[in-house]
């Protein structure tokens, strides 16, 4: 018997439990465990969640087909926040008059995203740290850093693209789609970096530049907070790190264990990123439960 896998499964099950009946318009509390009622966790599924809802709604879902759905991720997900999302939806041209139905993110010009903008605070995320170059306030270094990803190149299996280029590619050539090759495209642009590689991924997996992927249920970005729900599930020291360890095959042995009685028919089918994503969210909340410390966000609905 393993308590931490046990524990793992648990919270999966308990965690959208409380997203359905929330849904379903029952009134809180939706769970009776004291660390899900006191603290914040994310969805199970990253699809569920406020701000990629939003902007699947209004910027992926219609850019869907388009190559321009590729810049249009970059960009939301640099700032990924719904409120700067709304003003560059919004945002109107004369030079672009007949293409303004997505605003900035159909035909991104720096000089009107500045301008629309400024004034407007807070304009990132506070769900993760935002990297760009020193000496730029928060709104400028956004905007340099997605300058610098639609003027750079980097290698796609083997062959150099920049991004208009590898959009077109991969929608005109579904077969060559995999997560984990595009995921190494992206992590080479200025201040990039793995984690928000991987969210730009995880929201192209769900349009035609990589919807017929063939890693979307063998491979992962396994980062720190899912190595360490694979270290508790193991038993190993919770800061063990090594780069030549098997955590995709962990994690898929989890994957395949993503069936009754591990969680019913009423889920959606699982892929790797959601092992990934719940990896990291069972570490909080086994962190909790073992009394090694808590959250920051606090949960007030209930």
């Amino acid at each position: 018997m393993n308590e931490m896998r046990d524990m793992f499964w648990y919270w999966v099950r308990e965690r959208h439990s409380i997203y359905k009946k929330r849904k379903a318009g029952e009134p809180a509390p939706w769970t009776e465990d004291p660390i899900l009622k006191t603290y914040r966790f994310t969805n199970v599924y990253r699809e569920l969640d406020r701000t990629t809802l939003w902007f699947k709604d209004n910027v992926r879902n219609p850019l869907y087909h388009y190559p321009e759905v590729l810049l249009a991720t970059v960009v939301f997900r640099w700032f990924n926040r719904i409120e700067t999302g709304e003003l560059l939806l919004n945002t109107q041209s004369t030079e672009h008059q007949e293409r303004t139905q997505y605003g900035l993110f159909e035909w991104w010009d720096t000089d009107i995203a500045r301008s629309t903008l400024t004034g407007h605070t807070p304009i990132v995320t506070g769900a993760y740290i935002i990297k760009t170059p020193d000496g730029y306030d928060k709104l400028n270094g956004v905007l340099w850093c997605i300058d610098a990803f639609r003027q750079h190149y980097s290698t796609y299996q083997g062959r150099r693209y920049q991004y208009e280029e590898l959009a077109a590619d991969l929608i005109n050539r579904p077969e060559h789609h995999s997560l984990e090759d595009m995921w190494k495209w992206l992590i080479n642009f200025p201040f990039m970096g793995p984690f928000m590689a991987y969210e730009v991924v995880t929201d192209l997996r769900h349009t035609a530049l990589q919807n017929q992927a063939r890693d979307m249920s063998t491979w992962a970005n396994a980062g720190p907070g899912a190595m360490r729900g694979l270290n508790r599930i193991a038993g190993r020291p919770l800061e063990y790190r090594s780069a030549k360890h098997g955590w995709q095959r962990e994690m898929r042995d989890l994957l395949a264990e993503a069936n009754y009685p591990r969680i019913d028919g009423t889920f959606p089918a699982f892929e790797l990123r959601e092992i990934e994503h719940s990896l990291c969210e069972f570490d909080k909340y086994a962190r909790v439960k073992l009394g090694e410390g808590a959250p920051r966000q606090r949960y007030n609905g209930g």
